[in-house]
């Protein structure tokens, strides 16, 4: 497993939106995880997917397929500006990808569950020589 951190000094989400990108493939199935008060969050993933069961009562869980429209959705999402817990890089408090990707804690932490392709290999040289991104392996 790879695991990727993204730090507060990290100002921007291009880097988590290029990460997400190698592993957001058309037809894989998604689920993205929120909090029961993140409204417009869920609302906004509930365009794509539906409610799934799931035993906390604290939070919500939408799953789907992903489409060519559920990708844009993903690339087109702004940083959010509440930062002061977490260094978002999205909305979504989780985000899983198929069997090989997650995005949890908002973006800060993202695993690789999978052997990345050799682009992906390439992404990970660069990002760990990014200030403010560790990737380790576990």
């Amino acid at each position: 497993m790879i695991v990727i951190e993204f730090d507060h000094s990290v100002t921007n989400c291009s880097y988590w939106k290029s990460l997400l990108s190698e592993f957001a493939a058309n037809g894989l199935p998604f689920e993205i995880h929120c909090w029961s008060d993140e409204t417009e969050t869920a609302a906004l993933a509930l365009q794509y997917g539906q409610y799934k069961t799931n035993s906390c009562s604290d939070g919500i869980v939408i799953s789907g397929i992903i489409t060519p429209q559920f990708r844009q959705m993903l690339m087109d999402l702004p940083k959010p500006t509440d930062t002061e817990i977490y260094n978002k890089q999205t909305p979504f408090f989780s985000i899983f990808l198929g069997n090989s990707f997650s995005s949890e804690h908002y973006g800060t932490e993202n695993y690789i569950l999978t052997k990345p392709s050799s682009a992906c290999q390439t992404q990970l040289q660069r990002l760990s020589q990014t200030n403010g991104i560790t990737v380790s392996t576990c």
